[in-house]
């Protein structure tokens, strides 16, 4: 009995205290926000010294981050809640159960910038921890605040990296040139605000006679452009890249540059006719047929796709000007490798080079490429891959594009003995 009257007179004093704490919150707010604030405060120092906290204070937390009438309590809340979202996974769940992250999304549009940097960090903790609350994030709508927030940032970094580039001190040059590439590697919005700032003739001429460890960045950043549109790829053409990719290709000998390189001129020729053109004229199609005689599988991979990306990409005039420059002989010749890349290279080029225009269709016209194609022996070897080849795929690739090829062929004796002219 005497424990049953001692539990309700326990019970009566926890309501009289909390009806005098509504009071004190009704009677007196700037008070209670004040020791909010304080206790908040607490809690980070504790945090900052390494210790853990109770995971009972996080819906506190969240009730703090969400006063965007109190910054000040707010910043506090965000310091506190961005730092145990990088913690245990107990404690990370916990963040998330109780819906912090949609209150950190709105954080990134608050006009304090402390305040929207905590709220991205926050959120980069929580999405890099699993898979599953990466989606979260996502779900949540913090992509497209997010990018604004990295726009913002990108055009106040632009002119001061603009700057930087033109240092001569080379840890200087280095770490400017990769923070332009990770900025290239965006939007086309990002690839325009570094046009914008001028940075293209720097770049291009930082490709030439550099260190290695400011040529690689500097080249990464030159291929970022030239993935854009094609006004942007035009851009960085006029100022001359193409010619230093010649150079490059013709003089260097770091393989990982040289793949740079090789995945450069692919984002070249993908460009329009008028761009893709460019690469023919500016020479770098023999260099590319030299390196896939390299040791080093990945570079003659990157030199056989930036071969093929030229070639498929090339207008009729292009394809045309590459036989007259004699690509059909050095692909023909490639048909005798026993690596397995090159030959698909081989093959699908001369798949490419080999079908004919809507001109050569026509009656009293003969496929050029064709021709080409038999004088070197091109037939002979691609029949011989159908049986010979030790790698399934190339004998199937080998049997696949022999009929076509061998019916242009067909035409164009036919055409010749027609005039009296045989070749074969």
């Amino acid at each position: 009995m005497a424990e049953a009257e001692g539990g309700c007179q326990l019970q009566e004093e926890r309501r009289e205290v909390s009806g005098n704490n509504e009071k004190v919150s009704r009677e007196h707010p700037v008070l209670v926000d004040c020791l909010r604030l304080e206790k908040t405060r607490i809690v980070c120092n504790l945090l900052s010294t390494g210790r853990d906290i109770d995971p009972g204070l996080i819906p506190f937390l969240v009730e703090n981050l969400a006063r965007n009438d109190y910054p000040d309590l707010q910043f506090e809340a965000a310091f506190a809640l961005s730092n145990i979202a990088c913690r245990s996974s107990a404690h990370i769940y916990a963040v998330v159960e109780h819906d912090a992250v949609p209150i950190f999304i709105k954080l990134l549009d608050s006009p304090r910038a402390d305040i929207r940097e905590l709220g991205v960090c926050a959120l980069g903790n929580i999405a890099g921890f699993s898979p599953s609350c990466r989606d979260l994030v996502l779900r949540k709508g913090a992509l497209s605040p997010l990018l604004a927030r990295l726009n913002e940032h990108v055009r106040r970094a632009v002119p001061a990296l603009q700057l930087l580039i033109h240092f001569g001190d080379k840890v200087v040059l280095e770490y400017a040139c990769w923070a332009l590439s990770y900025i290239s590697d965006g939007s086309n919005d990002q690839i325009q605000a570094l046009i914008g700032a001028g940075v293209c003739p720097r770049l291009v001429k930082l490709l030439m006679h550099t260190p290695a460890c400011v040529l690689f960045p500097a080249l990464r950043t030159v291929g970022n452009i030239a993935r854009g549109d094609d006004r942007q790829r035009q851009c960085i053409i006029d100022h001359g890249a193409l010619l230093c990719l010649q150079i490059l290709l013709n003089t260097g000998d770091n393989i990982i540059i040289m793949k740079e390189a090789c995945s450069t001129i692919s984002a070249f020729a993908a460009g329009n006719a008028k761009q893709n053109q460019a690469v023919f004229d500016a020479e770098l199609i023999q260099p590319l047929f030299f390196l896939l005689e390299e040791k080093s599988p990945d570079l003659r991979e990157e030199a056989g796709k930036a071969i093929i990306s030229v070639i498929a990409g090339g207008s009729c005039n292009g394809i045309r000007a590459s036989g007259l420059k004699g690509f059909i002989r050095p692909l023909c010749d490639l048909l005798r490798s026993r690596d397995p890349e090159i030959l698909n290279v081989c093959l699908d080029g001369l798949e490419l080079l080999c079908k004919p225009t809507e001109e050569e269709k026509q009656p009293g016209c003969y496929n050029y490429f064709a021709r080409l194609m038999d004088e070197a022996e091109g037939l002979d070897r691609i029949k011989l891959l159908q049986t010979v080849s030790e790698y399934p795929e190339i004998r199937e690739k080998a049997l696949k594009i022999w009929d076509p090829l061998y019916s242009e062929a067909l035409k164009v004796w036919k055409y010749f003995e027609e005039l009296g002219d045989v070749f074969f």
